[in-house]
Parts: structure tokens; sequence; C-alpha cells
């Protein structure tokens, strides 16, 4: 019985591959029919010339002739062979010659098998690269490469769409825009293929009108080729080449090998930029989460620090009972003050603790000057608690700008946290400046100091939560949410913060808010005191945690107590 066969696609391909080699080695090759053509004639022609020959010596000698038999059958029989085998030559001949035109035919679909073979290759290859590259950079610089390899041109570039505009982000050759240049979307050669998302071959010279907005070229060149860079229907950018002039144009298959490699190449970028994004938020996810771990230890230390303090001298009241009224009086007022000063930490956590918090704001009218005096007047005291040298704060304030209508203890928490920022970045002594003007319809609140300013590079950041600069500084302490408060605060009532810095000379914040909230100057009245509730105006205080001594101080100081500032 014979033995069933089973063969799997790879051993049937194998096999119908050996076939066709077979079958390609038993056709004659171009040169072996082109040879036998030359031997068929070349033997044609000898008997052609020995007949010629034959014919001629019996003309030329009769006597030659009677040698021959007088049979006319046998001289019909020589002249039919003649005309037989003069046929089978023109026969084998036109036979030859047909096979030989298949043969170069052959040829020629053969090499151009070869070359699309290679220019598939060449895309397959570029492609694994491009997918394999995540920076944008190194995939637009392969892609312009792999496109010269495929194609080459002379000329080429790669432009990205840019909102409205495409701008070239890589260029090569002679001639291009330069890398950085912009074009509108919608103008030239790279517009055009842009706005209609069609590949475009140009063999010859465009005439004037024909690519609305092609700006005239100052050289002289070949064929181009330019494709739309698409990703599920979304442009990303354009891929243009060109030859030189007097090379060999661009052919259509060339243009349809070149939409592909733009497609491509498309997907490319596009992946490039979703990991670049990805990057991105890894890089700030990593920060922020180190963020947060730096805050959570400085915010245990800060609040510590007065709860050591109300510790402390609670114990002292307790413990001692030969301490007179007025140190009694000033321990209590330590207390108070380290209890406010908790409060006030605390509740500005909870205050930036959620980015989606709505905040709720009151419509009140507010008498501007008296509360900047106020607070000009308290952190001048807290300035000079904190080490002994006043730091003079000046008010400018303009008589349009006296009254707003806006939520008194966010206007306040406002102030206080952008003037306590002047102190702590402040050296001893130099001055702090407040202003309230109007400009338009517009009302700005300034806030400047002349400390050591803020590096450009952190300008963006400062008003991040838990943003700290140089949180290990002594009489820096602080959870980072200050400034975080303040810009919440301000676009709660519809209006913005900007801040100016310069090395060494100081920054100034501007408040800035919509002038429909002024109002009529409002009569003198109790605002809702503290940084968002506490003491009453007269005896709130505002004490930094550098201020608040440790339980060995306390202790050291019990005979001693200093006033309360």
């Amino acid at each position: 019985m014979e033995e069933p066969v089973v063969q799997t696609g790879t051993a049937a391909d194998a096999d119908g591959d050996a076939d066709i080699l077979r079958m390609r080695r038993d056709l004659p090759t171009l040169e072996a029919v082109e040879r036998r053509r030359g031997q068929l004639w070349m033997i044609a022609s000898l008997l052609l010339l020995a007949a010629s020959a034959a014919v001629f010596l019996l003309i030329a000698d009769p006597e030659a002739a009677g040698l021959l038999p007088e049979s006319s059958g046998l001289r019909f029989g020589f002249a039919g062979i003649s005309v037989a085998f003069l046929l089978y030559v023109f026969d084998q001949e036109r036979r030859l010659r047909r096979l030989s035109e298949a043969l170069v035919r052959e040829r020629i679909l053969s090499a151009a098998l070869t070359s699309r073979v290679r220019d598939l290759g060449t895309l397959s290859r570029v492609g694994q690269i491009v997918n394999a590259v995540l920076s944008q950079a190194e995939v637009l610089e392969i892609v312009l490469e792999g496109a010269f390899e495929l194609t080459a041109a002379a000329t080429g570039s790669v432009m990205l769409v840019d909102g409205e505009e495409l701008q070239v982000a890589v260029s090569a050759g002679t001639g291009p825009a330069p890398r950085g240049s912009r074009q509108p979307l919608t103008s030239g050669v790279a517009g055009w293929v842009a706005t209609r998302r069609e590949p475009l071959l140009i063999t010859g010279q465009l005439s004037d009108g024909q690519i609305p907005g092609l700006r005239q070229r100052t050289r002289r060149s070949g064929s181009s080729v330019c494709a739309p860079m698409l990703v599920a229907d979304e442009l990303v950018g354009v891929l243009a080449l060109e030859r030189a002039e007097g090379a060999e144009p661009f052919t259509e298959w060339e243009m349809r090998a070149v939409t592909l490699f733009a497609a491509h190449a498309a997907t490319a970028v596009s992946n490039s930029r979703r990991y670049e994004q990805e990057r991105e938020n890894v890089e700030r996810l990593a920060q922020l989460v180190e963020s947060r771990g730096e805050t959570v230890a400085t915010m245990v230390h800060d609040l510590k620090a007065p709860l050591t303090a109300i510790i402390g001298f609670s114990k002292l009241m307790k413990h001692r009972g030969d301490i007179d009224a007025e140190t009694r009086a000033g321990f209590v007022n330590r207390i108070e003050d380290a209890a406010f000063q908790l409060l006030e930490m605390i509740e500005g956590v909870l205050q930036g603790a959620s980015d989606d918090a709505q905040l709720d704001v009151r419509r009140d009218p507010i008498d501007v000057l008296r509360l900047v005096q106020e607070l000009a007047e308290l952190t001048a005291n807290m300035a000079h608690g904190r080490d002994g040298v006043s730091r003079p704060v000046s008010v400018v304030c303009d008589e349009e700008a006296l009254a707003l209508r806006l939520d008194g203890a966010a206007l306040r928490s406002i102030l206080v946290n952008l003037l306590e920022n002047a102190v702590k970045y402040s050296p001893p002594g130099s001055p702090i400046e407040v202003g309230v003007r109007r400009e338009g319809r517009e009302v700005h609140l300034t806030v400047r100091d002349h400390g050591e300013g803020i590096p450009q590079d952190q300008l963006e950041t400062i008003f991040e939560r838990f943003r700290q600069r140089d949180p290990e500084a002594p009489g820096r302490s602080g959870v980072g949410l200050g400034l975080y408060i303040v810009r919440s605060l301000t676009m709660a009532h519809g209006g913005r913060v900007a801040v100016t810095s310069e090395l060494g000379m100081g920054t100034t914040f501007t408040v800035t808010f919509p002038a429909r909230m002024l109002t009529a100057p409002a009569p003198a009245r109790s605002l809702r005191p503290g940084l968002r509730g506490g003491a009453p105006p007269e005896t709130a205080r505002i004490t930094p945690a550098a201020e608040v001594p440790a339980p060995s101080e306390v202790v050291a100081a019990e005979d001693a107590v200093p006033p309360v500032g």
C-alpha cells in the first residue's frame, strides 16, 4: 500500500521554488539563442555559397555540365530540397527571434522586479529601524535617509504640521527650505498635498497659478514627488523629495512607493510623539512623588515646631507655680501665636489639597487701603520678630482702586501669602513695596521685594502645589502651598497672577482683577480676620515657624521671656 505524502506549506513552497529553478535552468539564455541564430545563418550562408559556386561552375564549364545526369526529376528534387532548406531556415529564424524578444522582455521585467523587491526590502528595513527608534529627532533623520536610499533623490525635507502651518523638521541636499522655516498649510506644493491629502508627482515646470502660493524657484531642478504623512486620516506632515536637473524623472511606481513610505514614517513620528509625552508624564509623576515625599517630611517638621512650643510653654505654666503674671502672659501669647500658626498651616494644606475643589468666594465691598495697611504693619512686625531687623513696607494705593467687591478672607490670604513670601526671600533691612493701581478695565495689586530673585527656569513652576525653593535654608519653612493658594484664589475671582524676577535684584508679583469688581468706597468695618479665620485683626499675629523656640530654648529662657512681637 502506497504511503500518503504530507507536506507543510513550507515544504510545498520549497518544492515549487525547486520546480521554477529547474524550468529556468531548462530555458535557454538570451546569449544562447543569439548564438544559435548566428550558427543557423552561418550554415545557411555556407550552403547558399556552395550552391552559387556550383551553378557558376556549370555555367562557366559546359563540359562539366555534361557529366551531370540528364534526368529532370533529379534537378527538380535538388531545387525542392533547396527551397525546403530555405523555408526551414526562415522558420527557425522566426522562432529564435520570438524567443529572443521574449527573453529580452523577461530580462527587463526581471530587472524591474528586482528593483521593486529591492525597494520593498528598503521599505521594510527602514520601517523596522524607524519603529525601533523612539526619539522624534532620530526618527526624522532615519526617515529622510531612507527616502533618499529608496528614490536616489538629491534634495528632500520632512515638514510637520504645527497648527495652521507646516514647519521644516529636517532637510538635506541643496536648495530646500532650512530647518525650522514655516509656510502656510494651504500654499505651495506641500500645502497642496497637505490640503488634498494626495501625493503629487511633478515632472516638468509648473505654470503660474497652477498651484496657489507656489514660490518662484531661483534654481533649476528636475522632477519631484511629495506625499502626505497620514495616520488614521490625521495629517502628521509632508515628505518632499526632488531629483537634480538632468536625472531620470520619478515614476508612478516610485510615487506609490514614497506614499507607502510616508505612511510608515507618519506612524513612526506619531509613536515617537506619544513616547515623548509618556516620558514627560512619567518624569512629571516621578518629580511629583519626590516633591510630595519631601513635602510630607517638611510638613511634619513644620507642624512639629508650633506643637513643641505649645507643649513646652504649657508644661512650664503647669509645673512652675512661681511664675509672675507678666511672664505668664508672655507664655500665653507664645502659645496663642503657635496655635494660630498651626491653624494657618493646616488650613493652607486643606485649601490646596484638591485641584478640582470649587472655591466658593463672596463678593463684599472691601476697603483695600485699610486692609493693605493693616497687613503691612503685621508684615513689618513679623520681619522684625524673625531676625531682629525690620523691613520697611511702603504702600502706594490709587484712589480709584480703594474699594473692590471681593471675598475679604480670600484677599487677605492672597496678600498675607505674598507678603510672607517677600519677607522670607528678602535680606534684613531691604524694603518691601505694596501697590494697588487701576489701568483701564483692570486693577493691579503688586508686591515687590528686593531679595535674591527667582531663576528663570523656576518661574513657570513656583505656582505648583508643594513647590518650595531652598526648603532647607534657615527661616524658609513651609509646606509649599502659599503661591498655589494665591493663584487659586485669584483665578476664582476671574483674575490672574504674573511674576517677574531678576537674580540679585528682587521679585514682583502682580495680581490682576477685573475692574468690574470696583465699587464705591465701603465704610470702615471689621474684615474676616486671620488667613482663613482666627483672632480679630487687632490681635492677629503672623509668626513664622523659625521664630517659635524649641523646648530646650523654652526651658533655658523661662526666667527671661522676650516680649511678644
